[in-house]
């Protein structure tokens, strides 16, 4: 009989990308965490959006403090909803990481001081509590929780979502039966089996939790790309953490990838149809 203080219940959502995501979006997150009562709970990166430092500084109607000030309450009302004793992580996303490499002249000079989020005046303090995993290929990227792995990811082609769990299985040992939870490609991935490959020739799995930014106010830089399969989901499960690794003879994990249908006038095509 497993002990149920070795079941990590846990909930992943990603790309953010404040100020971008609806108050119902975010709403629904808060709601799924109150029912499910994870023990951890994963940003899996993206959570700034880092328009109003980029190239696209003049598509944008925010500042980088309204981006920190939207990121930085949402994180928080995650925390509070969630048991007292939860842990809360962040491996950080491309756009995160945009802010911190971004040329200060793209930024006021008011606002140079907010670069790094966790000497963010008014802010920080919130940041500070959600372990960090920093945006660099590599193992030192993942966060893991039993045979589960948990990472922004990289690349967004059509099967990126495969190649990259091959990557990071290869990159962390090769140990089997391990699940891969990633977002960067904005497409919810139901847990899907991957093929084996001639480096990682063991079981493993992956899954993506799309994204919860983009409600009414896309910005324009986002409209040039395909939207066509991208849709707002959560990923959430439950891992078995009383084995290490190489101990494991099987799955000791269950995960499912949860989509938010959200009704809009010309309907968003679900990941089923977008690969049919």
């Amino acid at each position: 009989m497993k002990k149920e203080t070795n079941i990590k219940r846990f909930i992943a959502f990603s790309c953010f990308h404040s100020p971008y995501p609806t108050a119902e979006a975010m709403r629904w997150v808060l709601d799924e965490i109150a029912d499910y009562k994870p023990h951890v709970v994963v940003c899996l990166g993206d959570l700034f959006d880092a328009s109003a430092a980029s190239v696209h500084p003049d598509e944008v109607k925010h500042t980088l403090l309204d981006e920190y000030a939207v990121a930085s309450n949402f994180l928080e009302q995650v925390r509070r909803t969630a048991p007292t004793n939860a842990s809360f992580v962040w491996t950080l996303g491309n756009h995160d990481d945009n802010i911190q490499r971004c040329d200060p002249r793209r930024i006021p000079e008011g606002l140079r001081d907010i670069v790094n989020w966790n000497n963010t005046r008014n802010y920080g303090d919130e940041f500070r509590k959600w372990k960090q995993y920093p945006y660099e290929k590599g193992a030192q990227c993942v966060y893991s929780l039993g045979q589960v792995g948990f990472f922004h990811g990289f690349d967004a082609g059509s099967n990126s979502d495969e190649t990259e769990s091959l990557q990071m299985s290869y990159v962390t040992g090769a140990q089997p039966w391990r699940l891969w939870i990633r977002g960067h490609t904005h497409r919810p991935v139901q847990v899907t089996q991957a093929k084996k490959s001639a480096r990682v020739r063991l079981p493993h799995f992956y899954a993506n939790a799309g994204t919860l930014g983009f409600g009414d106010q896309t910005p324009e830089y986002m409209t040039r790309k395909d939207v066509s399969c991208w849709g707002q989901a959560i990923v959430y499960g439950e891992v078995n953490t009383a084995k290490k690794l190489h101990e494991c003879n099987g799955v000791e994990w269950s995960a499912s990838t949860y989509e938010r249908m959200v009704p809009c006038e010309k309907p968003v095509a679900r990941m089923a149809e977008c690969l049919s």
